[in-house]
């Protein structure tokens, strides 16, 4: 699992992609998430072909994460949903997956989807398996409570404004692998003005992005950003800097429980 992945959402044709993934690949980030519903596994399938063709990587050090929506869940007690994960695959122009996850976990779903991706896993299909916007109450309803096994991902929504402590221990006691979307709250102004978060970045010589992505992978998360801009893609993996302490706990303590996805915005009743 990579120390930091490169989020596709909201790219819109394969240029924005080839840019994309070029920067990240040359700037040493080989990991990539992806979702049926971004409208960018085509696009991603395609860039990372071409940079495997030009000798800037191997597929061997490339790591793809897609998911499971909502439509799939609903499609699996019908049809199941190994069909539809080889053409995900396909479009991808791999061999399999490193990471398959299921993106928002609604409950009546669960327990078709995750037995078929524990077999998806079995048979060599993908790596690992997880969900998104979960959280203990639901891992236990949903994932202990019915003998769901086998979880590798948690992938929530985590910044300096939702830190997520209660459930990122939970997690981790688990051993679960924990990932963050939306790690920079979409640099909301609490964030950006925050006069405490600007002198940390003045003394490790760096900008608030940067000490942000530190933050995270400092705390053991591994944060998902996206960016359409190659200088900022080069400038927020720059991350040759310690943060103490002192500056750690600083902002582990600008918690205010703001997200911008609540789990019920996309898994109402949840």
């Amino acid at each position: 699992m990579p120390d930091i992945l490169i989020g596709t959402f909201q790219i819109s044709n394969q240029k924005e992609m080839n840019l994309i993934i070029k920067t990240a690949i040359e700037a040493g980030v080989c990991g990539f998430d992806t979702a049926p519903s971004y409208g960018t596994e085509s696009f991603l399938g395609n860039s990372i072909s071409s940079a495997i063709k030009e000798g800037l990587t191997k597929r061997e050090d490339i790591f793809i994460q897609d998911k499971i929506d909502a439509k799939q869940m609903y499609w699996c007690k019908k049809k199941g949903i190994k069909s539809f994960v080889l053409n995900q695959i396909e479009k991808l122009h791999a061999t399999y997956l490193d990471a398959l996850l299921i993106h928002w976990p609604f409950s009546q779903y669960i327990n078709e989807t995750w037995n078929e991706m524990v077999l998806m896993q079995e048979k060599g299909y993908v790596k690992t398996i997880g969900v998104c916007n979960l959280d203990k109450r639901g891992f236990e309803s949903m994932f202990k409570k019915n003998g769901l096994n086998n979880v590798d991902i948690v992938q929530n929504e985590i910044s300096p404004l939702n830190t997520d402590q209660y459930n990122t221990d939970f997690f981790r006691s688990k051993n679960f692998i924990i990932q963050a979307y939306s790690p920079f709250c979409r640099m909301n102004k609490m964030i950006t003005d925050d006069v405490g978060l600007k002198q940390i970045a003045s003394k490790v010589c760096s900008d608030i992005g940067q000490v942000i992505l530190k933050w995270h992978i400092q705390n053991g998360i591994h944060p998902i950003f996206m960016s359409k801009k190659p200088e900022r893609i080069k400038n927020n993996l720059k991350l040759d800097f310690e943060l103490s302490k002192q500056q750690m706990d600083y902002i582990n303590n600008m918690n205010q429980d703001y997200k911008i996805f609540p789990i019920s915005h996309g898994c109402p009743g949840y």
